[in-house]
């Protein structure tokens, strides 16, 4: 008779203790995903940005290096290495595919530097639960001095 009292008692502990352990398991693993998500975005922005800021500059009619334009290359270099290491994999793919492998220099500029930036973007708004935007990105430069006015697009 003690055994049949004791049954459902052990039943409803065994299945209590397997759903806790179910619930704590979905918990970290929904943790997990939404740390890994948030660096995505945080790593896709900060890439964005510094590929952003330098790509659309014309640093060939700046006859002398600055401290501001190795800040902003620097800063372009370890957006990329962030992004193969980092993003997603159609965005690293195309990164290295991107980057000579033969010692030339990068040329900043042009369709594939602008699909880059657009494949990038429309990462980010899609991890941010935005709708894509058709448009190539386009930016905006101000110039305070009267020398450099014309340089960028």
């Amino acid at each position: 008779m003690l055994q049949s009292d004791l049954f459902p008692l052990v039943v409803t502990q065994s299945v209590t203790i397997g759903l806790a352990l179910l619930g704590f398991w979905w918990t970290l693993k929904t943790d997990r995903r939404k740390r890994r998500d948030q660096h995505v975005t945080e790593t896709l922005i900060g890439a964005y940005l510094a590929m952003e800021d330098f790509g659309a500059r014309d640093f060939s009619l700046y006859n002398n290096p600055s401290e501001e334009n190795e800040r902003m290359s620097r800063a372009v270099e370890r957006a990329m290495a962030q992004l193969q290491l980092l993003g997603p994999k159609d965005i690293a793919d195309e990164i290295s595919g991107f980057i000579p492998t033969d010692g030339q220099t990068v040329s900043f500029g042009g369709a594939t530097w602008e699909k880059i930036l657009k494949t990038v973007r429309d990462e980010l708004r899609g991890q941010l639960d935005m709708e894509p935007v058709d448009s190539i990105p386009k930016s905006l430069r101000v110039y305070l001095s009267e020398r450099l006015k014309h340089v960028d697009r």
